[in-house]
């Protein structure tokens, strides 16, 4: 069974509606996407960026009409459906053991990203 488990980041666990606000998504290429904009800890802004490089699944939705109704605002979800169905289809070795299901929860919008390459950047 799919859960959701939040990713520890050096202000601990992100989690509420109000706590990533987004400000730019930019398409470096057809499997790279960068996510920018700020996360609000204890009342303070601070800028991120996350990068995700091997991106085989992109979803997006606003927000109001996510099915999870989860508080965890980053996450990776553990048991992946998705990922075991696209293991099931992968008949060019396309998916690897570091293919990881992401969730990102922003203010307007939820992001479901599945990609081997996560990286999150803060600027203080």
């Amino acid at each position: 069974m799919e859960r959701l488990v939040g990713i520890k980041t050096e202000f601990g666990q992100i989690e509420g509606r109000d706590a990533i606000y987004l400000d730019k998504i930019v398409f470096n290429s057809e499997t790279e996407l960068t996510l920018t904009g700020e996360f609000m800890i204890d009342g303070e802004e601070k800028q991120f960026e996350m990068n995700f490089k091997g991106v085989i699944f992109l979803s997006m939705i606003e927000l109001d009409f996510d099915k999870r109704r989860q508080m965890e605002s980053l996450a990776i979800v553990e048991n992946s459906e998705k990922i075991k169905e696209f293991k099931s289809l992968d008949h060019s070795s396309k998916i690897n053991n570091g293919h990881k299901h992401y969730y990102t929860r922003t203010y307007d919008t939820v992001f479901e990203i599945i990609s081997d390459c996560y990286k999150l950047v803060i600027n203080n």
